[in-house]
């Protein structure tokens, strides 16, 4: 049902206006431009998620720390999947990269934080303004034994 690509450059219009359909997170905490394009190019790498009609959410990752610097699903589209598919694909590369564990922040008072602690993210600590500091350390490859 979704389909993931890769985000560009060209993509950042199609971010903003994802993330500003985010009532949970007001104006003033929004990101510029440059900051996206720093991560799109240079400092992380991004990936979009399409329903056939239309972008509906993105992640983007943060190499320099191994963290999920953004994660945003349009609200008409969360519930179904798209959140979940979304933070796999950063979480895979990431450990694909060699991440031992993975960090992301959000804030205590929403759903997100629900979210995360049902796909195995714990907080680790609290941080300014409500909001919570997350990990997922990496998976243990447990090897079954032979019969």
């Amino acid at each position: 049902m979704w389909q993931l690509r890769r985000a560009g450059l060209a993509d950042i219009a199609s971010l903003q206006a994802i993330r500003h359909r985010i009532s949970e997170y007001p104006a003033e905490r929004d990101r510029p431009d440059t900051l996206y394009a720093r991560y799109l190019s240079r400092q992380g790498r991004g990936w979009l998620g399409n329903d056939g009609q239309g972008d509906r959410g993105f992640v983007v990752v943060n190499l320099n720390d191994c963290s999920i610097w953004a994660l945003y699903v349009d609200p008409d589209c969360q519930g179904k999947g798209l959140g979940r598919v979304l933070l796999q694909q950063g979480c895979r590369y990431l450990f694909w990269r060699g991440a031992r564990r993975i960090s992301l922040r959000t804030l205590a008072h929403t759903p997100a934080l629900g979210f995360y602690q049902h796909l195995g993210w714990h907080v680790e600590q609290q941080h300014e303004a409500g909001q919570l500091e997350l990990v997922l350390p990496r998976p243990t490859l447990t090897r079954r034994a032979l019969p």
